[in-house]
């Protein structure tokens, strides 16, 4: 009887030990992933022809460029991604467009510059790391349908590693197409109202 008693006993306190460590290891990774990416943007000027945002002439395109930084802090003990790094623009609400993002350009000088993460904007922020890349987005009138070409506010937007889009509010826009530079504000700007929750 005693050894009936014994071997239960021992039964039952390796499934404890297991289940514990079971429990450790899936709270330590659960704790681990638990962080965020935190967005920051930074109005710059465009190496490509030093000029802020705004909208502009380019030969015969009427277009809106928006040279950025973008700081990627990944506050999570494991690495995020942050895929198809993008400007979309909306009227009254509604989707309209996304925004080209531009990969190369020769600037003024003739050199050739990378934006992204080597022409790409797609990153891979390792754990509690912080990443700063320069992106240039741009877009042209001819590019939207005719009759349907204005927009009233920029978002920038994402993918995370779940494939869920994360989309932020960056700036309202009037007068739409009228060929002007926009402020250029000294501050990093922390984007904090994701509109896809």
């Amino acid at each position: 009887m005693d050894s009936w008693i014994n071997i239960w006993s021992s039964l039952l306190g390796g499934v404890i030990g297991a289940g514990a460590t079971i429990f450790s290891v899936w709270l330590s990774h659960y704790l681990q992933k638990r962080g965020k990416i935190k967005l920051y943007i930074k109005h710059v000027y465009s190496p490509v022809n030093e000029k802020p945002w705004g909208f502009y002439q380019e030969g015969t395109e009427s277009v809106i460029q928006v040279p950025l930084w973008v700081d990627l802090i990944n506050t999570a003990g494991v690495s995020k991604v942050v895929r198809n790094l993008n400007i979309i623009a909306y009227f009254s609400g509604e989707r309209l467009t996304e925004f080209t993002q531009i990969q190369y350009q020769s600037s003024l000088n003739q050199s050739t510059r990378s934006f992204g993460n080597d022409g790409s904007y797609s990153f891979v922020i390792p754990p509690n790391s912080v990443m700063r890349e320069r992106v240039m987005f741009m877009l042209k009138l001819s590019e939207l349908v005719p009759g349907n070409t204005s927009f009233d506010k920029l978002c920038l937007s994402y993918f995370d590693e779940f494939e869920k889009e994360h989309i932020y509010y960056v700036a309202n826009i009037e007068s739409c197409w009228k060929f002007r530079s926009f402020s250029r504000p000294r501050e990093w700007i922390k984007l904090t109202n994701d509109i896809i929750k």
